[in-house]
């Protein structure tokens, strides 16, 4: 992170990746990274670590002042609490932050890449305007980048299509890799005839059930309201239909998070409304939930459920299926369809 001058020619590159396929739990302790680093770092002349935690990051900083190196961590968040502990450590990986923070604090002449769907409280702190440490929120791609990703894994079809489909998925590439898969083989290759099925990909939509696992309640009850609501949404009307006492600034701190992590959209005059996929996959859990209840002649959708989701559930999720179908469109039909099937199959089984 802080970088005396970054020279043109790297001595090391130092690269480790937590898979967001494999489970959080195995995520690497610091001290094999640490293990890694400072051998490769030293050509194998230093592999023996003090079992001090501070000791071996100091051993690392007097290498990275020594050779150039770019470090590079993946998926970041997999060391991170979720829920509403956002921003901690999980028990066992506060190191990690000591490591950000001796990269973020010490002068040298490496670079620490660090990449995550959520930022780490020591960046929060160390970054700034004229600050060696910064943080960067990545933009989907471009068009032409996502034309390329869809022609490579053999789609071939009108750049009208492709550009739906690289809307649809907001240019996240990972997603767009893995939906080709599925329009491929299941759609023959057609990306309109997929479109128009709006048909969840089950490895996207096992991507997003991670990330919207870990999202804390407050953020996750804005993202159904964003659902339920279908069009753009202004903050006065996201604290109006808010049923708990929430105070305003938590809102916007939820909202700003939600767009860090590219789950929400912002319009030019302050409203939000989600992205088209996520609203697909929201809908989908809402409908799943739904279901879940009808088919066990329960209310009040999972009690286990911390308050403010039950709330949100049990007094706006239910009755909002009496407002108008025009009112929300596509969402609120399919969510009316999948009840009704749902409700005559209880019946039956009653």
């Amino acid at each position: 992170m802080r970088v005396s001058l970054i020279a043109r020619k790297l001595f090391f590159l130092l690269y480790h990746a937590q898979s967001r396929g494999r489970p959080p739990q195995n995520a690497p302790p610091l001290k094999s990274i640490l293990q890694e680093c400072i051998a490769c770092i030293s050509e194998q002349q230093q592999i023996d670590l003090p079992e001090d935690r501070d000791r071996q990051l100091s051993i690392l900083m007097e290498y990275v002042r020594k050779c150039r190196t770019l470090l590079v961590l993946d998926n970041g968040e997999s060391v991170l609490q979720a829920g509403d502990r956002v921003g901690q450590y999980r028990e066992g990986y506060e190191g990690y932050g000591k490591l950000l923070q001796r990269m973020g604090e010490t002068k040298h002449q490496s670079c620490l890449l660090l990449t995550s769907r959520e930022k780490p409280k020591e960046i929060a702190l160390l970054e700034g305007r004229i600050s060696l440490v910064h943080s960067l929120q990545l933009p989907g791609l471009k068009d032409a980048a996502g034309h390329q990703i869809l022609k490579d894994k053999g789609l071939i079809e009108s750049y009208e299509a492709y550009d739906a489909l690289i809307h649809f998925y907001a240019g996240n590439p990972l997603a767009l890799k893995l939906v080709s898969t599925t329009v491929h083989e299941l759609f023959g290759g057609n990306i309109v005839g997929f479109l128009q099925e709006r048909e969840m990909s089950t490895d996207v939509q096992d991507l997003l059930d991670q990330q919207f696992q870990r999202l804390p309640s407050l953020e996750r009850y804005l993202i159904y309201w964003l659902a339920i609501e279908r069009e753009q949404v202004s903050l006065k009307d996201l604290q109006e239909n808010v049923v708990a006492p929430v105070a305003k600034r938590d809102i916007l701190n939820a909202l700003a998070s939600l767009r860090q992590q590219s789950l929400i959209e912002t319009n030019s005059t302050g409203s939000f409304s989600l992205q088209p996929v996520i609203l697909d996959y929201v809908t989908l859990v809402i409908v799943e939930r739904m279901v879940q209840e009808i088919s066990s002649q329960t209310i009040g959708i999972l009690r286990s459920m911390d308050s403010m989701l039950f709330n949100f559930f049990s007094t706006s999720a239910l009755p909002i299926l009496t407002r108008s179908l025009s009112a929300a469109g596509a969402t609120m039909r399919r969510i009316c369809i999948s009840l009704t099937c749902s409700f005559d199959c209880a019946l039956v089984s009653a």
